[in-house]
């Protein structure tokens, strides 16, 4: 019921999962270290430190460029924490843990516990049934810090220079919050930085923008001729298009929106007469209502700007 084995297993010439030895040593430790009360984090730590390549390198699927290429031994919590959670390291088989939401929709969804189906004993365990228990055990006692419920006052800043989005960095020992360049904090060597932090805290940022406005409001009051010129120009730099290019992009999306309408309907009667089997049938009208969905998502978005580019005038 899997294109791949999971981290652990390998696939035989029959498709029957065979342990990785190598890899089912990793599973061992990283279940070992949990039942002996270590947190998701320190074990990925622990990985890193030891040199242990993760899963994604380890198989050879690091894309080029990517972090899991430049660092393959850089473990996430997420990915302890998903081992850690896979019963088919006790030689089972575990099926229908998700299913789409709807044909023509690519959002993934939890299936309720009756609803997935275990298959005990259908290869061999890498870890003994009482150790994953014992995991599970101490995993769900395990408590979570609440949030920090004060929200911050900027959701969305951007770094002037490369234009990346700013960080939010947050503690509950200190307050105001804090902003920094993501392309500066994510590069994982000195060498890699193509930029600098730019770090602000929250209220230096905050007196910025309330001198920036009282000062167009200033000029609101003295000239509304300039302050027009101003919010103008702000807005077809935002937006990068004129209304006649908004109005020729919603009708090229609403032109193919109709298209697509009687695409759909042709393929449905070639299912019904039999021109097409259902697989075919199901997988390009999931296809077409995808792209549909997109276009229309394109349409509101370009009525909107409209809207907003009537206010201004």
């Amino acid at each position: 019921m899997t294109t791949r084995a999971i981290y652990g297993y390998q696939k035989d010439e029959n498709g029957q999962w065979m342990v990785d030895e190598e890899a089912a040593s990793v599973v061992r430790k990283i279940f070992e270290l949990c039942a002996s009360g270590k947190g998701v984090q320190q074990i990925a730590n622990y990985l890193f430190a030891n040199g242990i390549k993760n899963p994604t390198a380890y198989k050879g699927k690091a894309k080029e460029g990517s972090v899991a290429e430049r660092n393959p031994y850089l473990w996430s919590a997420q990915t302890v924490s998903q081992i850690l959670s896979k019963q088919e390291y006790c030689g089972d088989t575990v099926n229908f843990r998700y299913r789409k939401k709807g044909l023509c929709s690519k959002i993934i969804v939890k299936n309720s516990p009756e609803d997935i189906k275990v298959f005990e004993d259908t290869h061999e365990a890498i870890i003994s049934r009482e150790l994953f228990d014992k995991v599970q055990q101490i995993r769900s006692k395990k408590r979570r810090r609440a949030a920090i419920e004060k929200p911050v006052l900027f959701e969305e800043v951007y770094c002037s220079d490369c234009g990346s989005r700013m960080l939010i960095i947050r503690s509950r020992n200190y307050h105001p919050a804090a902003y920094v360049c993501s392309t500066y904090r994510k590069a994982l060597t000195i060498k890699e930085r193509s930029c600098t932090s730019h770090y602000i805290t929250e209220k230096v940022l905050a007196d910025i923008v309330l001198k920036m406005v009282n000062e167009l409001l200033e000029t609101a009051r003295k000239s509304p001729e300039e302050f027009q010129k101003i919010i103008s120009s702000e807005f077809t730099k935002q937006n990068g298009l004129t209304q006649a290019e908004i109005k020729k992009e919603i009708s090229s999306a609403q032109k193919r929106t109709d298209e697509i309408d009687q695409i759909i309907k042709s393929l449905y009667e070639d299912k019904v007469k039999g021109n097409i089997s259902l697989e075919i049938f199901q997988k390009l009208s999931s296809e077409y209502c995808t792209e549909q969905k997109s276009l229309t998502a394109k349409i509101l978005d370009c009525n909107k700007k409209m809207a907003n580019l009537g206010k201004t005038r």
